[in-house]
């Protein structure tokens, strides 16, 4: 069994949010007919219509709303783990080089310059 990608569940969302495909689309960043054909293969996956297609907008079904709602705690999810694992490892990394002295240990996460500079070249300078 097929599963959803989360480029489907990102372009669902967008639709559902914007209620265009071409807005959908340029929120994307990608071309309307690209977002089209990947939410007519959810739909297929699913084996359900997701939205009904007017001319100049777009409906979701029931069914479709359910599924954006879902796909919204799916894709929070996502960004919940990247920005784990992003913040876990520069705390990992930062630790490891202030054990071993090549970094200043009042030098923060996001101060690029200072990270990997050895303390003692700081001091010369």
């Amino acid at each position: 069994m097929n599963m959803p990608t989360l480029r489907q569940l990102r372009y669902f969302s967008a639709l559902a949010k914007h209620r265009h495909f071409g807005r959908a689309a340029e929120a994307c960043a990608v071309t309307q007919p690209a977002l089209s054909m990947q939410i007519r293969e959810l739909e297929r996956m699913l084996e359900v219509d997701l939205v009904e297609r007017r001319p100049g907008d777009v409906v979701l079904t029931d069914v479709g709303a359910e599924v954006a709602r879902r796909g919204e705690r799916i894709l929070a999810a996502e960004r919940d783990l990247v920005d784990f694992a992003r913040h876990r490892g520069r705390a990992s990394r930062c630790w490891y080089l202030c054990r071993r002295g090549r970094v200043a240990r009042s030098a923060s996460l996001g101060d690029e310059r200072r990270r990997e500079r050895p303390i003692s070249s700081r001091w010369r300078s």
